[in-house]
């Protein structure tokens, strides 16, 4: 899904606070390639769940419950946190671009730090609610 890809990573471009932490060019839809500056971040999809809302009619609206990764790499520990609490601000907020796609109820279901070659990886993983047309 393309666009639940799309509308993280343009709600997560829009917020300078964010972006004066990690460049634009950094953030990734899709897992980035291992070679690119640090810091970065990336946004995959994890798994999908879709169903057919009741009573839509051939084409119609669909609901796909929908955990998506996201990943922030940075040299330090106290740095690699920063930048997932600002993450987690804008995707856990009131957020105007996700609401625009559609996409609900975002929580945040998982929080892993390690540190991989001299690089702090925290994951996050969160679930929520994408409804679109078929």
């Amino acid at each position: 899904m393309k666009a639940i890809l799309k509308a993280f990573r343009d709600a997560l471009v829009a917020d300078g606070t964010l972006t004066g932490l990690v460049a634009a060019t950094s953030i990734y839809a899709g897992l980035r390639d291992e070679k690119t500056s640090i810091p970065a971040i990336d946004i995959f999809q994890v798994s999908e769940v879709t169903e057919k809302l009741a009573g839509a009619a051939v084409g119609g609206e669909t609901i796909a419950s929908v955990v998506m990764q996201v990943s922030i790499f940075q040299r330090t520990e106290d740095d690699a946190q920063t930048i997932a609490d600002q993450v987690m601000n804008v995707l856990l907020g009131d957020n105007s671009t996700l609401n625009t796609a559609k996409i609900k109820n975002v929580t945040l279901t998982g929080k892993t730090a390690m540190l991989e070659n001299n690089v702090n990886h925290i994951s996050l993983r969160f679930r929520c609610n994408y409804m679109f047309t078929t």
